[in-house]
């Protein structure tokens, strides 16, 4: 589609998109994150909908999350999160990327390079589904871990999801708005997105689990407090065929 004939709305947005199609029964799901938190955001209640249809669920937080000193509190966070939505944290793993490394291209504490980790995961866990970022997240790190996800994960069958987008770019509106869906922006209307629709039950787990993250939604920083609340919503959204 081209940028001239964009959907003008958010609501015609959402009539363009495909329901999420791929059977969660009894799959074999990795799900790559580049810090904790990501993978609730993109993918918890897909987490929680794949654990009741008897699917294997496989974790893999990409960064140390310590820039700022605080990467023991937030692997805690992760864990309580992922626990609120089912998953056990023995299925949650750390590769331990330095958070300060802007396009992870340094080695983690094993030696390994990203590529390196992700290809030893997927080899490790044989997955029949992946979960990505998104090839135009904004976020660098977010990039950097589709960037050598790609390249460790040729000939898999990926979907992908997105966090950042610009400055307040997605999901929009920001802030707390559970009766509302996330849409995809305007100006990425290229490619296949689907939605899995979350019920009320399960849009609340992942809304219980995402406020497990209290490191993130500190009131001394609203504008990533109003982004992590933005994603408690309706639906989850993947790109990808």
């Amino acid at each position: 589609m081209d940028s001239n004939h964009s959907p003008n709305t958010k609501e015609q947005q959402m009539t363009m998109l495909g329901q999420f199609l791929h059977p969660l029964k009894k799959q074999r799901i990795l799900i790559i994150a580049p810090h904790c938190d990501d993978e609730v955001l993109g993918c918890g209640g897909l987490i929680t909908r794949a654990l009741l249809a008897k699917s294997k669920v496989e974790v893999y937080i990409v960064t140390d999350a310590d820039k700022y000193g605080i990467g023991h509190l937030r692997k805690k966070e992760s864990k309580a999160a992922l626990k609120v939505l089912g998953l056990d944290s023995s299925h949650l793993h750390f590769l331990n990327f330095p958070d300060r490394d802007r396009n992870l291209t340094k080695k983690n504490p094993e030696g390994k390079s990203l590529a390196d980790a992700i290809k030893e995961a997927k080899e490790k866990h044989k997955p029949t589904l992946i979960f990505l970022p998104h090839p135009k997240d904004t976020h660098p790190q977010h990039h950097a871990v589709y960037v050598q996800g790609i390249e460790a994960l040729k000939g898999e069958k990926i979907l992908h999801y997105l966090i950042w987008y610009g400055l307040f770019g997605h999901p929009w509106p920001h802030g707390y708005k559970p009766a509302l869906r996330i849409a995809p922006p305007q100006k990425i209307n290229e490619g296949t997105w689907s939605i899995l629709p979350l019920d009320t039950e399960k849009e609340t787990i992942k809304e219980q689990a995402i406020r497990c993250y209290t490191t993130q939604l500190a009131k001394r920083n609203p504008i990533l407090r109003s982004q992590l609340l933005s994603f408690v919503r309706t639906n989850e959204l993947f790109w990808g065929d």
